[in-house]
């Protein structure tokens, strides 16, 4: 856990709280932006942290990742180029208020007049968040969306461009080599860690292997993972048993939900290829070390099994109000509402400024072992792996699709993850990152929809097994809609409407006459429970022309012109206008804020041009 204040602990837990955010970009031509909160949309800033993933494992090196949704109603970013800069993120929280110090005047004034009472200023302690690189920037609109993860991602680069490196080689040489190649500084505390002196690494046979799997290898075996620090060093953090003395109390005060994924996990060896370190049980697998001789690696992971012996904790999901200062490998003693105390630790961390944040660690029950495999993130040639394990109670049809997985991932050039769950069923994932945590584009598939995201997880479109499809943009060579009718390159267009239905129809006409009304959600476009809020941003896309304000719209189609929202209630079959004059709307319709209040189980909206 990051180093606090005892009253910052408190703070953070009291209902009451004030929550702060601050922060700075520099972009690639070395222009400086600070950052406050008006700078910020609502709920505009996440993080992702974790140290393995779906079940327990040893050697993760995941960078932490964030997503930073800066307002721009004002056009002010339009033209800044983010990608490539780097972003530094404080969250924190106040923890009191002081009345300051009146100045004292250099010379009393006649007559003296009483001053007011000085207003009390906030006390705010800070949390850093940590050091990242922006890699992507979204299109802008009323908002614009950064992506960015820390340096951790910089060590992707193949091992074998990494200069001077003469194999055989200690750990420490080796991560210093890479250190330097790379641009990832190293933290102080690698100098505590004297295994890193006594592991011999040799050169691996595989070419693509990275120094990220290099750095995950050597993390294994001191019996951790890796990780950046929040002010940008990269650490081993050893992995240490949960102690209820030690462990972040979470009360159900704390929290928004819990649950048991699945009952207590005592772990009972390692087994290293054929080599069972420890006792039957629950088994820790580690296969294919490519830079350390088997002798070797047996010898460093007894040395490992010896300190995790007994590690024992309880795997659950919790969903709670958030505290910034927690990091990957924090232990955590959950009380239930029975006055049941759960002890366990962070395998994945997610903060939302202001919103729902979310605590997971990982863990198989000893009955699913039996049969599925942990799919945990091997130490292999391959960035990630995936292997199946299977009980004999699998049919040959659910290895085949198992294998199918795989060679669908690989046809697809991205990677497969299987998340097995314990009915025996299983969810698909496909993502464009080797680990599924710092993936931004995932696709989902499961009993009940399939589905894409394109930013980590936070916001999903596509289709429900009863038929719904979810979209953002749709393309084609052809459409036909009622109040779409584009011919001949007249501009005589009587609607425009941004959801349409498909249907065969004769061919539209492109160029400068063709419109579209485009509807973003700045927040996506599903919602669980009642965590609705977003606003509704209306673009009209006119040849080249991108219209986006009011004052655009009557410049370009006349005074009379203007967008009629409508709404489709959930078992209603027909839309419904929206008055022009509805408080919601602004901007005279290019903006429409939506909060749960408005939703009821599920509604449609849609935006008309009339003209």
């Amino acid at each position: 856990m990051q180093n606090v204040s005892s009253d910052f602990k408190t703070a953070i837990k009291a209902p009451s709280r004030e929550l702060k955010i601050r922060g700075l970009i520099e972009t690639p031509d070395n222009s400086v932006y600070p950052l406050s909160m008006t700078d910020l949309a609502q709920g505009g800033f996440s993080y992702k942290a974790s140290c393995m993933e779906n079940d327990f494992s040893l050697g993760g090196a995941t960078a932490a990742s964030c997503t930073l949704v800066l307002t721009n109603y004002d056009k002010q970013w339009d033209d800044v180029e983010f990608e490539g800069g780097k972003l530094t993120v404080y969250c924190g929280v106040v923890t009191g208020y002081e009345i300051p110090e009146p100045e004292e005047p250099e010379e009393p004034e006649e007559p003296e007049e009483e001053l007011p009472e000085p207003e009390p200023v906030p006390i705010i302690e800070d949390v850093l968040m940590g050091t990242f690189i922006i890699d992507r920037q979204s299109r802008p609109y009323a908002t614009i969306t950064l992506s960015a993860a820390d340096r951790l991602i910089l060590l992707d680069k193949p091992l074998v461009d990494v200069p001077g490196v003469i194999y055989p080689t200690d750990a420490r040489t080796l991560l210093n080599a890479m250190s330097g190649a790379c641009n990832v500084p190293l933290d102080n505390s690698l100098l505590n860690i004297d295994t890193l002196d006594e592991i011999s690494m040799s050169k691996p046979d595989y070419d693509g292997y990275t120094c990220r799997d290099a750095l995950g290898e050597i993390a294994l075996l001191c019996g951790g993972f890796a990780r950046m620090t929040r002010e940008g060093a990269l650490e081993i953090v050893k992995l240490e048993a949960p102690d209820e003395l030690t462990a972040y109390p979470m009360a159900p005060t704390d929290r928004f939900s819990f649950r048991e994924t699945t009952e207590p996990i005592t772990l009972t060896g390692i087994m290293y290829q054929d080599t069972l370190i420890g006792d039957p049980g629950y088994v820790v697998s580690v296969d294919n070390l490519q830079m350390v001789s088997d002798t070797s690696a047996l010898a460093f992971l007894q040395a490992v099994w010896d300190d995790l012996d007994g590690f024992t904790y309880t795997p659950c999901t919790a969903d709670y109000t958030g505290n910034p200062a927690i990091d990957t490998g924090d232990a955590i003693l959950h009380t239930t509402r029975d006055d049941k105390d759960v002890l366990t630790f962070v395998a994945k961390h997610t903060f939302t400024f202001g919103g729902r944040c979310s605590i997971d660690s990982y863990g198989k029950s000893a009955s699913e072992q039996k049969y599925i495999s942990a799919n945990t993130r091997r130490l292999s040639g391959l960035v990630a792996g995936i292997t199946h394990d299977f009980d004999k109670k699998l049919s040959s049809f659910e290895q085949a699709s198992a294998q199918m997985s795989d060679l669908i991932g690989l046809m697809m050039g991205v990677y497969p993850t299987q998340e097995p769950q314990q009915d025996g069923s299983v969810i698909y994932y496909w993502h464009d990152q080797p680990l599924l945590e710092e993936s931004l584009i995932i696709w989902r598939l499961d009993a009940n929809v399939f589905a894409v995201s394109d930013d980590g997880g936070e916001t999903w479109t596509g289709q429900t097994a009863d038929g719904t499809v979810i979209a953002r943009t749709v393309h084609a060579l052809q459409i036909h809609a009622q109040q779409v009718i584009l011919s001949d390159g007249t501009t005589s267009v009587e609607t425009a409407i941004d959801e349409i239905e498909l249907t065969p129809g004769p061919p539209g006409k492109d160029g400068e006459d063709a419109i579209t009304v485009h509807i973003d959600s700045i927040k996506g476009y599903i919602f669980k429970n009642t965590a609705v809020a977003t606003t509704l941003v209306v673009t009209i896309i006119k040849g080249d022309q991108w219209i986006d304000n009011s004052t655009k719209l009557e410049a370009e189609f006349g005074a009379s012109a203007y967008l009629q929202w409508s709404e489709k209630k959930f078992g209603e079959l027909t839309y419904e206008d929206i008055s022009l004059v509805d408080e919601r709307l602004s901007d005279n319709g290019f903006l429409f804020t939506i909060s749960a209040a408005d939703i009821m189980t599920k509604s449609t909206f849609r935006c008309d041009l009339r003209i």
